[in-house]
């Protein structure tokens, strides 16, 4: 698997954090609604980890610990000696996924619309139609079945930010705090031409059952 951005807690530019999150810099406007404030003209990564994944980014190391401890025969997880480093990769939207998964993108689209099959992994919300994933962990549980589980932020975030979806199991279903935060956008027109720079429900049935087996393979 590749290591795109360095592990390093030293504030980024809004350039790189518009790399980050796959967006251009006419959607820098979005990073605003995720309530991100910058210190200066650099984003911290503690502020990134809460507000844009709604995530403890000092307990990440302790996370892979656990995670290492937990599924000691995940040839991924065990490979990798830095979290941090490896959720830092430029996300994925979601004809990026759709790719990534073995699928075209309006198909993958109408499946999930349909209930056919589930998203591998939580989405960010950035607002609007953008949705976006983690490379990592759409990879863990693809390859593995093994869901990420991130540790939440220390603070509670207000309900009126758009955060990552969050999960409360480390299998494969999931208990979605609401609909708004566990649907994607799936409107005809939801970023179908997107580049690659550019959850689940409990009640359903598991991540893509049999389909998700014959899929795996590595990240391009």
């Amino acid at each position: 698997m590749k290591h795109e951005l360095a592990g390093t807690a030293v504030p980024i530019s809004q350039a790189e954090l518009l790399k980050h999150l796959s967006i251009s810099k006419s959607s820098a406007k979005l990073i605003a609604k995720t309530g991100l404030k910058p210190v200066g003209s650099k984003y911290p990564w503690p502020r990134i980890w809460r507000a844009v994944h709604d995530v403890e980014g000092a307990e990440l190391a302790n996370h892979l610990a656990t995670l290492q401890a937990r599924h000691p025969n995940s040839l991924i997880l065990n490979r990798i000696t830095d979290l941090e480093k490896e959720l830092k990769r430029p996300l994925w939207n979601l004809p990026v996924l759709a790719g990534k998964m073995g699928w075209k993108y309006d198909a993958y689209r109408k499946a999930i619309k349909s209930g056919r099959v589930t998203l591998p992994a939580p989405m960010i919300t950035l607002g609007g139609r953008k949705q976006m994933f983690r490379p990592f962990e759409v990879v863990l549980m693809r390859d593995e079945g093994i869901r990420l589980d991130l540790p939440k932020p220390s603070r509670p975030k207000s309900t009126t930010t758009p955060t990552a979806t969050r999960e409360t199991s480390s299998e494969v279903t999931t208990a979605p705090s609401s609909a708004s935060e566990t649907q994607p956008d799936l409107s005809t027109n939801s970023e179908p031409n997107a580049a690659p720079e550019a959850t689940s429900n409990a009640a359903k049935k598991d991540v893509f059952g049999a389909f998700a087996a014959g899929k795996r393979r590595s990240v391009a």
